[in-house]
């Protein structure tokens, strides 16, 4: 790398003037992020960091020592803005090289071949300061490649067009994607031509069902209502609010009636914020299907789109609650070849966020035809399984029985009162749970009220473990784990368990020999 091309690099002009940049040009280029970029930098420390402190302190005491703490949190997570100034990236005839850190330095390369996936992100303020941010994956990893936050919008086009045509694995851009009028068309043509589309109404459910907001409130309120003083004006209000109402007598029925209108209240609220979120995750979500990749865009106040190459897909996951049920949907999920996850970067891992049970099989025979999902077979677990499950749940009651004991004496006996449904709960997860297998995948079906169901391409398999513990052995059962070059730590893998020895030991030998006799594809 020449000292001119470092020179050009601490020009911040260089990525205003990126659009006069020619293919043809071999010469070594090296950019810097715009100017903006430390605006959206400390908006993602504000998110990520400051935020969480500034909850974290209005549930404290407000003291002193809490007070440097959070001061000194505060000082290192916008100390991280500072990397405006160090970060550098250049485009090479045959990489992707990235300078960045401060006092730790980091020099990454990325071959072209390397990089399978490249998404984007453009918000209202993206929009407004006519910028954008880039992720590039990579076929193995937990994090990406690259993160660029935040380049001008033409710069971005420029990257994603070098990297297409030095790329085998990365489609060319469809749009230029500084244009409102190229985003609408782009999103037309997908509603066409797409394999899967959310209409708002089909959105709107999918709020419904998340309850996406019980968390962050539940959160919220849980440090809110830490602080004595916040609690002493919330009780303040209610007693106020109580007498105000100017009734003489409180029955039980009063109480009924305004618990409930306030319990009604509190619904109303969570279903509304739940729903606002659904629309800023989904809104116009669609996924279309161009030769062996997919194409999914989706947002409303913030835009992302990305191109998964189906190959990638390592693991497909089918979610269904008692609300999906309630609705006859559910949720379909992907892991992909390298596992970006969700909490470090701009990840894409929905299929479909919310479809209707009777068109899952049709959907993802669109996607991987060789598959042949409508006629997969399950396998059920061994009826004994139940005793299995029935002991650990009492071993659970009788371990919550001891603390009580003490605090309460003979009325933690009461516990004993969910004998029963232990039992008839351990009946319908040995009749729900199954699994199957077959000449090009294998899978397994688990959960009482929360089903889910996972299935693994034979092509994908990267590990299989057969163990067996103490417990298995005495029942003479065992089981088999399948994990994916997708697997993250966090993920459940495929699991095949509560089966004899004597039917599984077939299965195994099955599976070593097709993973064995299959070729790999990342």
């Amino acid at each position: 790398m020449s000292e001119s091309d470092i020179e050009q690099s601490r020009n911040p002009q260089s990525s205003e003037n990126s659009t006069a940049l020619k293919k043809s040009d071999l010469k070594t280029q090296g950019y810097r992020l715009a100017r903006v970029s430390p605006v959206f930098l400390f908006i993602e420390v504000a998110k990520k960091s400051i935020f969480p402190l500034v909850v974290t302190f209005l549930g404290t005491s407000g003291g002193l020592q809490d007070r440097i703490f959070i001061g000194i949190a505060a000082f290192f997570s916008l100390f991280s803005i500072i990397q405006y100034w160090f970060f550098h990236y250049w485009l090479e005839e045959d990489r992707l090289v990235v300078k960045s850190g401060i006092l730790f330095k980091s020099l990454r390369q990325v071959p072209y071949e390397r990089i399978q996936n490249i998404t984007t992100e453009r918000n209202i303020l993206h929009r407004l300061l006519n910028v954008t941010t880039l992720q590039l994956e990579s076929a193995s990893g937990q994090k990406p490649e690259a993160l660029i936050r935040v380049i001008t919008t033409e710069q971005a086009r420029y990257v994603h067009q070098f990297i297409a045509d030095k790329s085998s694995h990365v489609d060319q851009p469809v749009e230029d994607i500084s244009s409102e009028q190229g985003e609408q068309a782009t999103q037309q043509a997908a509603r066409q031509q797409g394999l899967f589309h959310m209409p708002p109404k089909q959105v709107f459910r999918r709020g419904l069902i998340s309850l996406k907001a019980l968390l962050p409130i539940g959160i919220l309120f849980s440090f809110l209502f830490q602080n004595d003083a916040l609690r002493d004006q919330v009780t303040a209000f209610l007693t106020q609010f109580i007498g105000g109402l100017h009734i003489e007598m409180w029955t039980w029925q009063t109480w009924v009636l305004y618990g409930g209108l306030w319990f009604v209240a509190g619904v109303f609220i969570l279903l509304a914020i739940s729903v606002a979120i659904a629309f800023l995750q989904f809104h116009e979500f669609t996924l279309h299907k161009k030769g062996q990749r997919l194409h999914i865009k989706t947002g409303l106040l913030t835009n992302r789109q990305a191109t998964v190459p189906i190959k990638r897909i390592q693991l497909i996951r089918i979610i269904q609650s008692p609300l999906h049920k309630l609705f006859g949907q559910v949720s379909i999920k992907m892991e992909t070849a390298g596992g970006v996850s969700e909490d470090n970067a701009m990840s894409m891992h929905w299929l479909a966020p919310l479809i209707a049970r009777n068109q899952v099989d049709d959907f993802l025979n669109k996607i991987q035809p060789q598959m042949n999902w409508p006629d997969i077979k399950w396998q059920a677990i061994e009826p004994i399984a139940r005793r299995r499950v029935f002991k650990k749940l009492l071993l659970l009651v009788l371990v919550l029985m001891v603390p009580l004991a003490y605090f309460y004496g003979w009325w933690s006996f009461g516990l004993l009162v969910l004998l029963p449904y232990c039992w008839w709960y351990s009946g319908q997860y040995v009749a729900k749970a199954a699994f199957t297998h077959n000449d090009c995948l294998v899978g397994s079906r688990a959960g009482v009220f929360f089903h889910q169901l996972q299935f693994v391409d034979i092509n994908k398999i990267q590990n299989i473990k057969w163990h067996q513990s103490p417990f298995d052995r005495r029942y003479s059962m065992s089981r088999i784990t399948v994990d994916t070059a997708g697997s993250s730590v966090m993920a459940q893998p495929v699991n095949l368990f509560y089966v004899y020895d004597e039917r599984i030991q077939p299965v195994y030998q099955n599976l070593t020999q097709q993973v064995a006799k299959s070729r790999f594809v990342w």
